[in-house]
């Protein structure tokens, strides 16, 4: 009995320190690798969804703290379209009937082309045994996107020059700005080799100012090589 009992301490006691070294192991070692996944936008402008890809780096400072940037790119461009009314050219005083019945129909065609998606923050590593490694992350992220408005008039009022119409709704040219904003995420990463693992990945963009919605959400699976 005495000598099961020994047995059984000492297998414990390897095992327990097995876990340590391997978490020790962890420590300092910086990573890299691929992301593969989806990039969904939720926004006043467009609201859709396309593939996404990217690479991934970072370095675990402490058993429970590591730090972390990734870069991706959506594969396609964006785009919502919706039809109204426009721009009438009734005179002053005119009536609800001689204001719609010189009104110009208009489709508008609102795209969004993200060039790079950049995010950088802190990953926090929940404990956990075995093979398994599940964390949080809380960062920041900008998203370079190039925006743009095509107008297509579908109607243009009797004895209304078209050209008047085009002076008086320019077409505003393609542009290029940055919409940035915190991070909230989590990924549960599961290690094939002592180098080697693989981590579906979460991740929450909230890019709202005012009242200006510029949401993504971000999922995707990672192929990390830990050096």
């Amino acid at each position: 009995m005495q000598n099961r009992l020994k047995t059984t301490l000492l297998a414990a006691a390897m095992l327990a320190a097995g876990v340590v070294s391997t978490e020790a192991q962890q420590v300092g070692r910086f990573y890299a690798g691929v992301n593969l996944g989806a990039h969904h936008e939720s926004a006043d402008r467009v609201t859709g969804t396309t593939s996404a890809a990217g690479v991934t780096a970072g370095v675990r400072l402490t058993r429970a703290i590591g730090v972390e940037i990734d870069f991706s790119r959506p594969h396609s461009e964006l785009s919502i379209e919706y039809t109204g009314t426009s721009v009438s050219f009734a005179g002053p005083g005119a009536s609800r009937e001689e204001i719609e019945r010189l009104a110009v129909v208009t489709r508008f065609i609102n795209s969004r082309q993200v060039l790079s998606t950049v995010s950088a923050g802190v990953a926090y590593y929940i404990p956990a045994s075995g093979r398994w490694s599940p964390r949080l992350f809380l960062g920041v992220t900008n998203h370079r996107a190039r925006e743009r408005t095509e107008l297509i008039h579908l109607s243009i009022p009797e004895g209304i020059d078209p050209e008047r119409v085009r002076r008086t709704m320019p077409e505003q040219a393609p542009f290029i700005r940055n919409l940035g904003g915190l991070t909230i995420g989590g990924s549960v990463g599961f290690a094939v080799t002592r180098h080697l693992s693989i981590a579906p990945d979460l991740r929450y963009d909230y890019g709202s100012i005012g009242d200006e919605i510029n949401n993504v959400l971000r999922t995707s699976v990672r192929v990390l090589w830990s050096f």
